[in-house]
This record gives C-alpha cells, structure tokens and sequence, in this order.
C-alpha cells in the first residue's frame, strides 16, 4: 500500500495531545510512527506506569484529550498505546539514550528490525524537555 505523509498540523497536534497526555501519565515514549504493512500514520505512546490493570483508563483519557482537541489532523483510532518492553518502545527508548534531543526529530528504521514501524516523528522524552508546537 502507498504511503501518506505525516504533515505538520499532524506533528504539531500530536505535540499538543503528547503534552496534555503527560499531565496523567509520564510519557517516555510518543512517536508519530509509519506503520509498516498499511502505510498508515498512528501516534503510539508509552509509560511506565501504563499496565495491563490501567489500561483501560489511559485509553479513556486519551479519547478525551483527543475529543478535548478536536482536530481533523488526529483520528482517536490513529492513537496506539504500547507497553514498556514492547520492542518498538525499547527501540525509542534506545535511541533516545544514544542520541538524546530536546526538540522532536525524524528517525528510520532498517528493514530488518522486525518492528512495526519503518519510519516516523519522535517527541523527546518527558524528563529531556517540554514538547512544544511546530517542533
């Protein structure tokens, strides 16, 4: 399937949506990623202290936020939620302890990671830096 492109406004809500997510939960990992089978853009977030009991609750606060920002720019079914040792959260989680930054960046992925994402957007990691829009 052909791939879209991630345009700003999706960068610059995602930020927003990152931001207001991180007053509930600590958010080590936030990522505009291309999702490697359908082409697709999803936001995945990640945390610590996201688990199989909370779950739920982190999912019904991110549909709030979502609706809260009402933007055409984010679908609430394009927001994934993964866990800590899923291997693309440890994979961000690497990249940002070898090459930390404070403002997001752009990364890809060789074919061979076996993640399911081949490129995307990176917000930094909530103890780095404050999102900020147009990043």
């Amino acid at each position: 399937m052909d791939s879209e492109a991630l345009v700003n406004e999706q960068k610059e809500i995602g930020a927003e949506f990152v931001s207001k997510m991180r007053d509930k939960f600590p958010l080590s990992v936030a990522l505009w990623g291309e999702a490697s089978e359908t082409g697709r853009w999803n936001l995945y977030i990640a945390s610590d202290e996201i688990t199989d009991a909370n779950l739920r609750l982190a999912y019904g606060e991110a549909l709030r936020v979502a609706a809260e920002l009402g933007s055409p720019y984010l679908d609430p079914f394009q927001i994934k939620i993964i866990f800590m040792d899923d291997p693309l959260s440890k994979f961000v989680t690497d990249l940002h302890q070898r090459h930390p930054v404070k403002l997001g960046t752009w990364f890809r992925i060789g074919s061979l990671t076996g993640l399911s994402v081949d490129k995307g957007y990176l917000y930094p990691p909530q103890s780095s830096a404050p999102v900020t829009k147009g990043a």
